[in-house]
């Protein structure tokens, strides 16, 4: 390593600093005209403790390492909520004669909730006129 790298590198830790020439042998990085920089992203592959603080002490800013952000690997079981009465039967052809309680039947799909139906816009009103008429039935889900 030139001069310049060796006065960088002198109050490191040996082991460091035979880190730093190991990864520069293996990677095969041509060390003669090697910057600052150049020296802060080979300690950041190398990694660990030592090379975070000298990191920190070439550029003048705190390092923290980050904790992966790998999802948790087996993955973790989903715990789906309880759906409640599910709509079990829909009535076809549609047979609503008011057009906006059409439009709404429409919406009206097997296996929605009542929270799916009032998010698109049903009524409980809708529900209820629909379910005395037979033309929808809920089944517990």
């Amino acid at each position: 390593m030139t001069t310049v790298i060796h006065e960088k590198m002198q109050g490191w830790p040996v082991a460091l600093q035979l880190r730093v020439s190991d990864y520069c042998r293996r990677m095969d990085l041509r060390v003669e005209g090697f910057l600052t920089i150049d020296l802060v992203l080979v300690l950041l592959r190398i990694g660990g403790e030592d090379a975070l603080r000298c990191v920190q002490e070439l550029t003048g800013a705190v390092v923290t390492k980050c904790p992966t952000a790998m999802p948790p690997w087996p993955p973790l079981p989903v715990r789906l909520p309880k759906r409640g009465p599910v709509v079990s039967r829909v009535l076809t052809p549609n047979p609503c004669a008011a057009s906006d309680m059409r439009g709404r039947y429409a919406l009206v799909k097997k296996g929605m909730t009542r929270e799916q139906l009032a998010a698109k816009g049903v009524t409980s009103r809708d529900i209820r006129y629909w379910k005395d008429h037979d033309y929808i039935e809920f089944t517990e889900g």
